[in-house]
């Protein structure tokens, strides 16, 4: 999965969904700094931009590669962004957290 080099405080997140991976990093930039980095370096990477939303202080980005698919989830004030990143095999139902609360 491409990421910042200069991404700090990586976490493995919970997940409740078998087969899930989930993890919580953050960077020193601004979010339309991050949203171009998943723009760019993700489409050099042979990810597949498939859908997403964008506002003030978030963007959330779908994704799809080989035999997996996920979310992108930015989240910035300022000049840091939270990145989380959430990853399953292709097929399985993206579960939405943020529904829940």
């Amino acid at each position: 999965m491409p990421h910042p080099a200069y991404a700090v405080s990586p976490s493995q997140l919970p997940v409740t969904v078998k087969g899930e991976d989930e993890v919580e990093f953050m960077t020193p930039t601004p979010l339309s700094v991050s949203a171009a980095f998943v723009q760019r370096e993700y489409a050099a990477a042979g990810y597949r931009i498939v859908g997403g939303d964008a506002e003030a202080h978030e963007a959330d980005i779908l994704w799809a590669h080989a035999g997996s698919q996920g979310k992108t989830k930015l989240s910035g004030g300022g000049c840091t962004t939270t990145w989380t990143v959430l990853a399953l095999p292709a097929g399985k139902a993206l579960h939405d957290k943020d529904a829940d609360e």
